[in-house]
């Protein structure tokens, strides 16, 4: 009996082996076809392709290349200053003669009107070789001479030849501070246009004064006109004050010396100021040649036909931003 089992039981193992041998090389020929068929199907031809969308193939994008210009300068350039000048300050000189008081049917004296004859004047009462006061008459006149004095504002005055390089040729435009907008031209055609967004310069203000007669001026004499700025400084307020009263000896004294000096300095501006000024008088400015070159920021609007990048640019100073 323990023979018979022993036997049976190699008998069922070996069907179990030939059964996994069986299996094994079932899935091992199934395997080997599927890997045959794919190297078939990486063997295809070439010209073997699927259908693509349409718009694959019929696209086409247009373009415009932009190239960088070279360069950019300014030439040709005419440049001017103008110094602001306040209202003109008309250089005065004085009048004076005396008389005996005038009064009134009442006894009542007479105020500057009654006594100088106009109310432009200063009057003053003193000592008189009279039965009473005298009265004292200073009437400013004009001279004609005038002092004009720089105000600190400036204004510029400018033309000039703007230059861009480009690969299709040099582009000019002509711009100018009379006008807001100027031309960019290449080979005779319109390409954009320039303007000047903003300018400065670094040349410093003169520092003189204009005394000014009729239409012709000189560069005033700084120390004459100190002097009769001073005078007058001080001789008109006194006058003022003093005016239609009563003074003594003392005080009239000193309202005479102010008046003399007043006088003396007045003399001397007007006679002691011949230089030519080296710039011209234009309207409300004193007008000057820059000597140095401005400083411009200039805009430059190129149309894309152009075909150049947008680029900024900078020349002894100036910035140029050239756009497309």
């Amino acid at each position: 009996m323990r023979a018979q089992a022993s036997l049976e039981f190699m008998l069922i193992g070996s069907a179990v082996a030939a059964m996994a041998l069986f299996l094994v090389g079932f899935y091992s020929r199934n395997l080997f076809s599927q890997a045959s068929a794919l190297a078939s199907a990486a063997r295809m031809p070439a010209n073997l392709s699927y259908p693509e969308p349409f718009f694959l193939f019929n696209y086409s994008p247009a373009t415009t290349t932009a190239y960088a210009a070279s360069y950019a300068y300014i030439t040709n350039a005419s440049e001017s200053v103008g110094y602001g000048l306040s209202p003109p300050e008309y250089v005065t000189n004085l009048t004076q003669f005396s008389h005996c008081t005038y009064h009134g049917f009442y006894g009542n004296r007479f105020g500057v009107q009654g006594q100088c004859g106009t109310s432009n004047a200063w009057d003053y009462i003193a000592g008189y070789d009279c039965a009473s006061t005298g009265a004292y008459c200073i009437i400013p006149h004009d001279t004609g001479y005038a002092v004009d004095r720089l105000n600190g504002s400036r204004s510029y005055s400018y033309n000039f030849t703007l230059v861009i390089g480009s690969p299709a040729g040099r582009m000019m435009s002509q711009i100018s501070s009379v006008r807001g907008s100027s031309p960019v031209v290449l080979s005779g055609n319109e390409v954009g246009s320039a303007s000047v967004s903003s300018v400065s310069s670094t040349d410093a203000e003169p520092s003189i004064s204009l005394l000014q007669y009729l239409a012709n001026y000189s560069v005033a004499n700084q120390t004459y006109l100190s002097a009769y700025s001073q005078q007058k400084s001080v001789l008109y307020p006194m006058l003022a004050f003093y005016n239609n009263t009563g003074v003594d000896s003392s005080t009239q004294e000193i309202i005479e010396q102010s008046i003399g000096a007043f006088s003396s300095a007045q003399l001397h501006l007007v006679s002691g100021s011949a230089q030519v000024p080296q710039c011209a008088v234009v309207g409300n400015s004193y007008t000057c040649a820059a000597a140095s070159p401005f400083l411009y920021l200039i805009n430059v609007t190129l149309s894309p036909g152009a075909g150049v990048q947008n680029q900024t640019f900078y020349y002894l100073g100036s910035v140029i931003n050239v756009r497309s």
